[in-house]
This record gives C-alpha cells, structure tokens and sequence, in this order.
C-alpha cells in the first residue's frame, strides 16, 4: 500500500492485486460482469503533504457503511487516485472500485 509516499498519486485500499481481473469471470458456473464505479470522491485544500491529509478520510469512508460494503464485496482492493485540480488549487481524490454487476447496482440504488 502506497498510501504513505509524499509521491503516491494512486494506491490500494489494501494489498495491491496480483493479476488483472477481467470484465467478465464465470463465476459458480454462471457469467457475471465487473464494473468499475467511483464509490467516493472528495477534495482538500492545497496543503504540503497531501497524502498525509486524503488518508483520514480515506479511513473515514472505510469505517463508513457504504465503505464496508464496498470492501466486503469488491472483486479487487479498492483503488484512489489523486489529481491536483489548477484552477482551484485542491486537491481531489477519488475512491474507484470494481464490483460484480448486482452489487453494483445494489450500491448505486442504495448509496448514490
């Protein structure tokens, strides 16, 4: 988990996957799709180490209900990625995780 480097731009809410994970696996002898949702997002302030900053609330939204569910049912580690956004000077981050198709659909009903 990069969630400690001042560099980290991206990391894992977890151990990193070893292999891809395809859009579609079969699955107790049924297809099943995997889709990949953004679950969470949320911008800071321009600060100096913004790493050190995105990683509260970060464990804020794991301890969340929505952030238990989608680790309980989520195909691989869920995945952040930060960007700097110029024109406001914040820094976003968001929360993408990939789902078989059913929770997905369960998650957008029930959260989004």
């Amino acid at each position: 988990m990069t969630l400690f480097s001042a560099q980290a731009t991206h990391g894992y809410l977890g151990n990193k996957p070893d292999k891809m994970v395809p859009e579609v696996v079969i699955a107790e002898g049924i297809p099943k799709k995997i889709i990949k949702l953004k679950v969470y997002e949320f911008s800071i302030e321009e600060v100096d180490d913004p790493v050190l900053y995105i990683s509260e609330p970060l464990i804020n939204w794991e301890k969340s209900e929505p952030g238990k569910y989608v680790m309980s049912v989520a195909v691989e580690p869920p995945a952040w990625r930060r960007h700097l956004n110029y024109l406001t000077l914040t820094t976003s981050v968001a929360v993408t995780a990939k789902l078989y198709e059913e929770d997905a659909i369960y998650y957008a009903l029930k959260w989004k």
